[in-house]
């Protein structure tokens, strides 16, 4: 595998565990307005259009399935990057990693926690990814 292969691996499971929180999110919006005061409200006096708790409803569990599928999805991408991530010997190079892709954190956030600069947890990247292409290739 080459250096873009690794990162677009790497950056497949930041992206589906991105999807999935939104997909969850509004799953959760969505039913919160099924079961708000207003939407009961407005189905017992009957002031709602036709069937407006019943698409909401149908809506949000559209959503809570579109959530399930990106959970397999995400659990799929980060298994594989866990696996990549598990094929390094330095622990600063696993730590980096697994901040940035699996938890999604932000370089900064990153560098806050770990102690160090931006620009060195962007070298301990490099040399991460640099490690797994030589044990892949």
């Amino acid at each position: 595998m080459t250096d873009m292969d690794i990162k677009a691996e790497l950056s497949r499971a930041r992206k589906a565990r991105q999807m999935y929180m939104l997909a969850l999110t509004r799953a959760r919006q969505y039913e919160e307005t099924v079961i708000s005061p207003k939407s009961f409200r407005e189905h017992i006096s009957g002031t709602a259009g036709r069937n407006t708790t019943e698409a909401r409803f149908l809506k949000a569990a559209e959503y809570r399935e579109r959530a399930c599928v990106c959970k397999r999805e995400m659990c799929r991408a980060r298994l594989r990057a866990y696996e990549l991530i598990s094929l390094l010997d330095k622990r600063s190079e696993r730590e980096v990693l697994i901040c940035r892709y699996l938890m999604c954190e932000t370089w900064a956030r990153i560098a806050r926690e770990t102690g160090y600069s931006v620009r060195h947890i962007y070298r301990i990247h490099s040399r991460a990814i640099r490690s797994i292409t030589l044990k892949t290739s």
